[in-house]
Order: C-alpha cells, then structure tokens, then sequence
C-alpha cells in the first residue's frame, strides 16, 4: 500500500460505524493501560486497528449479494407428497 493511498484511507469514508470502533477502541486501550491487563491492550489495538484502516468482514465488498439475474433461478424441481394415514 502507498503512502497516497494510506493517507486516503486514513482520512476518507468515515461513517458511524467506523468511529463507534475507533471509540471503543480506545476507551479498551485505556482501560487495559490503566488495569494493567494486556489481553484487554491486545483486542483494544484491534478494534483501533480496524477503524483506522477501515477494515472489517465488509469492507473488501464481501458482503454484497450477488448479482446474478432472476431469470436464471426460476427453474424449481417438482416435489410430490404422499400422504399418510
């Protein structure tokens, strides 16, 4: 990654979700600091992490449906029931 492009991502595209991370983030951080507990220091610099470089199960676009048309997904398979007595 470049430098012009850490910088864009750094700076660019901050929506709720992203500041509720980075808040979070370094709410844990100081709290892990001020505990002294270096898992809570651990998952903290993870949240931070991802707000900071706007990373997350969604940020990749993984998380968009697929657009395959409707068309192709009409065909259904006939099904038969039979009934019990």
């Amino acid at each position: 990654m470049s430098r012009a492009q850490l910088w864009y991502t750094l700076t660019h595209h901050w929506d709720f979700a992203r500041i509720l991370r980075l808040t979070l983030g370094l709410m844990m951080f100081w709290q892990g600091v001020l505990t002294q507990q270096g898992l809570v220091i651990l998952f903290s610099t993870v949240f931070v992490g991802l707000a900071l470089f706007s990373l997350g199960a969604c940020s990749s676009g993984s998380c968009a449906p697929s657009r395959t048309s409707s068309a192709a997904n009409t065909q259904t398979d006939e099904v038969d029931f039979e009934e019990i007595q």
